[in-house]
C-alpha cells in the first residue's frame, strides 16, 4: 500500500508536554477538578522527558484533558501516542488508558471518533495509534484530541508524544494478483489494484489506467485496464501470454488533466510447475493441506491446557487459534488430538503494548520468531501464522514486511489475520494471505450483518483471498452467564444462522470467537449449554464441508432479493444451492440460478422449493437455512 504521512506544523499543541508543569498545561483544557488527578511532570515522560501524568484513587472522579484542533474535511488523520500504566483498575475489570479524536457538527452534535486500542494493567511504554476509517465529513465543524483513563479506574498512567498527522493514500493502493503468492503455471490470472479516488461524480473516462507486462515472445506490452471503478482497476490475461520466469507487472494511472500520476508494480512469476507446499491456497480460495482441500472449523482460545485440548478434540473442530504462541509440547498435544494450530505471533511487534518481554527492536522481533520457528514450521500440527488481531491500518507496512519475510523463511504455511475495520480492508491487502473479519451482532444488531459484511469482505479483497470468517460465540455481557451487561449469548438458532450466512457470503472456513467463553479454561468442562450449542452448529458445518470444498465452476446466481443470501457450489454434475433467510421473519421470495436441472433435493434445512428452469421459491422461517442438491442436465 502506498501511504504518505504529510509533514507540516504540528496539529496538536504541546503534545510532547515539554511546556508547562503541574496543573499548568499549555494547549490543553482541564477543569479544576481535573487538576487533582492530571499534571505535567518532569521525568515522567518517554526517555525521562516531561510527560502527562494521571494519578487517581477516587473511582468516582472522571475528568480528562483535551484540546480543539483544526482538521480539514475530506482528509483522513492518524493519532499516535506513547502510554505507560501501573495497575489501572476498574470495578468491572481493567479498562485502560487511551487517546482519541472526536468530531462534531456546528450544533455540537457528535459525528464520529477515532480511538486507538487502550493500554491496560501494568505496562512499560507502549505505542498506540489508529487511523480514521473515512475522511472527515464536510459538516464536521469542531474537532478535539484528548487523553483519558476509563471512568471508574484507579491507578497511574503517563502519556507522551500525542500527535495527529494527515494520513494520505495514493490513488493506487499497490498491485496484486488473483493467484497464491503470485506464481502461476496456466489458466487465467487477474491483476488488480485498489483505486483510492473520490467517488463523487466518478467517471472512468477521467482516468487513463494501463498495465505493462513482458509477453511470451519477450516484448514489453502495454494494455488498457479492463475495468476502472472507484474501488479497483483490473486486467485479466491468460498465463500462457506472459513470459516464462519472474517479471515486474506495472499498473499506471493518470488523471485526465495530468495532475495526478501514480504507479504500482508486482513481481509475478510464470512457472513450469508450482512449488510443493504443505499448506497453500488454491485457485478456488480453498486451503490445501497435505494435498487435500481443508475447511477450517475452529475457535479462538486463550489457553491450550491438556484437559482443554482433550475436551475440545471431542467436538467437531479440526483447528484452533490460540492467542498465545504455543510451546512445542502444546503443538505435540494438539497433533496427537487431531487439531491443527494457527500459530500466533500477532503481539510480536516492538512498541506494541503486549509485546513479549525483551522485544524492543525489529531485530528482537525476528529473533523471537526464529526461536519458535525451529519447532513450528516443520510441525505436523502447523496450519498458518497469525500476524494480526484487529491491528490498525497504520501497521500494514510492518505486516507486509513480515509476510514477505515469512514467505521466504517458511514457504509451506500461509499468513492469516483477523480485522474489524471492514471499510478499510482494501488497505490491508498487502498484509496477509488469508483474511478474517469478525462480526458480532447479538443482541443489538441484525444477524444479517454476517452475510452483508462477509460479502463486503469478499468484494474488498477482489474475490481473490481465502476467508476464514469469525462469528460470535460469546456474550457482550458476562462471559459465563447471559448477564445484564448489555449482552447475551447467541441462541443455537442465531449461531447457526450467523455461520451459514458467512459461508453464503464467501467464507472458506469458520473460526468462532471464542472457546474460553464456552469451556472452563482450566478443566475443559463445558459452560452451561453454550458448548453443546456450538458443537451442534459446527457439526452441521463439518457434515457439509465437502460441499463447501467443491472444486467446479459455480453456477451464477442471476437475481436475489435482499432478504436472502445465496451461494452455489459444483462438483461434476452435482450442484448445491445454499440459501439463508436474512430476516427475522418468514420470507416468501423467488430467485434464479443459471442451471439446467430437472429435480432437486433438500439435503439440509428447508423452506425452499425448486420450480424448474433454474427457478427457486422460498417460504422460510426466520433466519432459516436451506441447502439443495441438483443433478445438472448434460
Amino acid at each position: 500500500m502506498n501511504v504518505l504521512f504529510a509533514l507540516f506544523a504540528a496539529i496538536v499543541v504541546n503534545g510532547d508536554f515539554e511546556n508547562g508543569a503541574g496543573a499548568d498545561m499549555p494547549g490543553w483544557n482541564l477543569g479544576k477538578s481535573g487538576q487533582k488527578v492530571w499534571r505535567i511532570e518532569p521525568g515522567a515522560g518517554l526517555n525521562g522527558n516531561r510527560g502527562l501524568v494521571w494519578e487517581n484513587s477516587d473511582p468516582e472522579l472522571y475528568v480528562y484533558p483535551k484540546q480543539e484542533v483544526k482538521l480539514e474535511p475530506g482528509k483522513r488523520y492518524r493519532i499516535q501516542a506513547q502510554i505507560s500504566t501501573r495497575i489501572v483498575k476498574n470495578p468491572a475489570g481493567s479498562k485502560g488508558a487511551g487517546v482519541f479524536i472526536e468530531w462534531y457538527d456546528g450544533d455540537g452534535k457528535y459525528l464520529g471518533s477515532c480511538y486507538p486500542p487502550r493500554v491496560r494493567g501494568t505496562t512499560d511504554w507502549s505505542s498506540v495509534d489508529s487511523v480514521m476509517n473515512a475522511p472527515l465529513p464536510g459538516n464536521a465543524a469542531r474537532c478535539y484530541v484528548g487523553a483519558f483513563v476509563r471512568k471508574g479506574s484507579t491507578g497511574y498512567a503517563a502519556f507522551d508524544e500525542i500527535s495527529v498527522t494527515e494520513y494520505k493514500v495514493k490513488p493506487l493502493g499497490g498491485l496484486f494478483s488473483s493467484v497464491y503468492r503470485d506464481v502461476a503455471v496456466d489458466g487465467k490470472v487477474k491483476f488488480f489494484a485498489p483505486f483510492f479516488v473520490s467517488t463523487n461524480s466518478f467517471k472512468a473516462s477521467d482516468w487513463s489506467v494501463a498495465f505493462r507486462y513482458t509477453a511470451a515472445d519477450g516484448s514489453r506490452k502495454t494494455v488498457p485496464s479492463g475495468s476502472v471503478t472507484p474501488s479497483f482497476v483490473s486486467f485479466e490475461i491468460d498465463v500462457a501470454e506472459l513470459a516464462m520466469g519472474r517479471q515486474d507487472v506495472v499498473c499506471s494511472a493518470v488523471s485526465a488533466d495530468g495532475k495526478i500520476k501514480d504507479e504500482a508494480s508486482l513481481s509475478f512469476e510464470r512457472a513450469t510447475e508450482l512449488p510443493e507446499r504443505k499448506v497453500y491456497v488454491d485457485g478456488k480460495r480453498r486451503v490445501i493441506v497435505d494435498g487435500r482441500p481443508f475447511f477450517p472449523l475452529g475457535l479462538f482460545s486463550s489457553v491450550l491446557r491438556p484437559p482443554v485440548v482433550k475436551a475440545y478434540a471431542k467436538g467437531p473442530f479440526n483447528c484452533v487459534m490460540p492467542y498465545h504462541a504455543p510451546t512445542e509440547k502444546q503443538m505435540d498435544n494438539c497433533h496427537a488430538n487431531g487439531i491443527k494450530v494457527i500459530y500466533a505471533i500477532n503481539k510480536t511487534y516492538a512498541g506494541w503494548r503486549s509485546a513479549p518481554k525483551g522485544v524492543k527492536t525489529e531485530a528482537d522481533e525476528i529473533k523471537w520468531i526464529e526461536n519458535r520457528m525451529k519447532y513450528v514450521k516443520g510441525h505436523p500440527a502447523m496450519l498458518a501464522w497469525y500476524l494480526a488481531d484487529e491491528l490498525a491500518v497504520s501497521y500494514v507496512p510492518r505486516l507486509a514486511k513480515r509476510r514477505e519475510w515469512l514467505s521466504e523463511m517458511d514457504p509451506d504455511h500461509p499468513t492469516f489475520a483477523c480485522y474489524n475495520r471492514i471499510d478499510q480492508l482494501r488497505e490491508y491487502l498487502p498484509s496477509v494471505d488469508v483474511f478474517s473479519t469478525d462480526i458480532y451482532p447479538v443482541p443489538h444488531k441484525p444477524l444479517r450483518e454476517c452475510a452483508d459484511k462477509s460479502v463486503v469482505t469478499y468484494n474488498s479483497l477482489f474475490g481473490s483471498r481465502s476467508m476464514w470468517q469469525t462469528p460470535q460465540v460469546f456474550s457482550w455481557g458476562a462471559a459465563r452467564s447471559t448477564g445484564d451487561g448489555g449482552g447475551r449469548f447467541p441462541t443455537r438458532l442465531e449461531l447457526r444462522s450467523m455461520c451459514w450466512q458467512m459461508v453464503a457470503g464467501g467464507a472458506n472456513g469458520i473460526l468462532g470467537y471464542c472457546l474460553h467463553h464456552i469451556m472452563d479454561r482450566n478443566t475443559g468442562e463445558p459452560i452451561k449449554n453454550y458448548w453443546d450449542d456450538a458443537c451442534a452448529v459446527f457439526e452441521d458445518l463439518k457434515k457439509f464441508s465437502p460441499v463447501f470444498l467443491s472444486g467446479g465452476e459455480e453456477p451464477k446466481v442471476l437475481e436475489v432479493p435482499r432478504s436472502l443470501a445465496v451461494r452455489t457450489f459444483r462438483e461434476g454434475c452435482d450442484i448445491w444451492v445454499l440459501v439463508c433467510n436474512l430476516e427475522n421473519a418468514v420470507t416468501k421470495a423467488a430467485f434464479t440460478v443459471d442451471v439446467s436441472a430437472a429435480d432437486a433435493e433438500v439435503v439440509y434445512g428447508g423452506g425452499v422449493s425448486y420450480s424448474g428452469k433454474g427457478g427457486f421459491k422460498t417460504d422460510m422461517l426466520p433466519h432459516d437455512v436451506c441447502l439443495i442438491n441438483l443433478k445438472e442436465d448434460r
